[in-house]
């Protein structure tokens, strides 16, 4: 399912694409999206290594790969839509634990 974070994230993808090294208080104010929603999306998309972010004067963040698919997007923010769905979780991670011990 294609996602508010999902469409946020491709257009941030695509201003580093053109303006590599952007902050992102620049970027929010540019595209009008929510400063701590952006934090949120930021952080997941660095856990993914597609961005990198640096810190201080020069700072801000780029991309660190140069082709990412919507589908990878997507698995990124995917969301619980129901109880189904988190209880298939839990145990897809009881299973994990299982199988590490």
């Amino acid at each position: 399912m294609i996602t508010k974070q999902v469409i946020n994230a491709t257009a941030l993808l695509k201003e580093l694409k053109t303006n590599p090294g952007v902050k992102l208080k620049d970027f929010c104010l540019k595209s009008n999206i929510s400063k701590p929603l952006m934090e949120q999306i930021g952080r997941k998309l660095v856990a993914e290594k597609i961005i990198l972010s640096k810190r201080g004067p020069g700072g801000g963040y780029t991309l660190a790969r140069e082709e990412v698919t919507l589908s990878a997007l997507v698995k990124i923010f995917k969301t619980i839509r129901s109880k189904e769905d988190l209880v298939v979780k839990a145990m897809a991670a009881l299973e994990t634990i299982n199988v590490l011990n």
